[in-house]
Formats: C-alpha cells, structure tokens, sequence
C-alpha cells in the first residue's frame, strides 16, 4: 500500500494480520543506488508518523545526504557516547532524566544517594559499556 503524501512510502503487510513495516524507496544521492530505508511498523508507527519520518528523510535526500547513511553515523555517534561513558556517568545522567517524573523528591535524592554510596564506590569508574551482570552481583552481594 502506497502512502500517497510521500513519493516512495509504502506499507509493506506482515505475516500477522493488521501489522506491517513502512518503507521508503529512494535513490541514494551519495551512490546513486536505490535503496529501501525502513521507517518503523505499523501500528506502532502510525501513518501521520511515518508521514513525518518520510518526509524527514525525503528533505535529507534533497539536502543531498543519504538519510540511512546519516542514520547510521547518529547511532554511531551515541555508541561512542556511551561507551565513553563510566558507570556514575551514566547513572547521573539517567537521575537528570527521571527526576521530573518522581512526584517526591525525597525519592529522587534517595535513588542517587543509594548508588553514590552503595555502587559507586565499587564499580562508578567502570566504562559503563564495559560492565557485565557480575560488577553488579558483586555489589548486591557485598550489600547482603
């Protein structure tokens, strides 16, 4: 099924009834090749998304970039990020996000302090990318 608003949209059906992957088929600017840039599955992506996402790409394509290509360089950039990242760095960073949504903000401080005094100690400076189930059953079991 084709979207109609995005020139090479197009719904591709799934093996289970109602669901599908969005597609976009477009002509690469950097290799000239033609290419099918996956957009999402339908209904989790609804057509008004994959509406906004295809013309997203569509306008990265008439900038003269490959829309996968750049893709692919941004999850990239992140994995570098946060493989850069020590555990305390990453664990700070989480606490930013979160702590609007704690409608206490006793709760709030009492997450970070908790890691601050019980985790950080042993594994903060550990890269976060870097850490396996282990680094934290040695901490629970030296809590226990």
């Amino acid at each position: 099924m084709s979207h109609g608003a995005v020139r090479g949209l197009r719904l591709e059906p799934g093996s289970t009834k109602g669901h599908g992957k969005w597609i976009l088929r477009f002509v690469s600017p950097a290799t000239g090749k033609r290419r099918d840039m996956g957009l999402g599955v339908y209904p989790e992506v609804s057509i008004a998304d994959a509406g906004i996402r295809g013309t997203a790409a569509r306008q990265s394509i008439a900038g003269g970039r490959d829309p996968i290509e750049t893709r692919a360089a941004e999850k990239a950039a992140a994995k570098a990020i946060a493989e850069a990242l020590t555990f305390e760095q990453a664990a700070r960073k989480l606490h930013e996000s979160l702590r609007p949504g704690w409608k206490n903000s006793k709760h709030a401080d009492q997450w970070i302090n908790t890691l601050r005094d019980y985790v950080f100690p042993q594994i903060g400076k550990k890269k976060a990318a870097e850490l396996a189930p282990a680094g934290f059953a040695e901490v629970l079991v030296d809590r226990i």
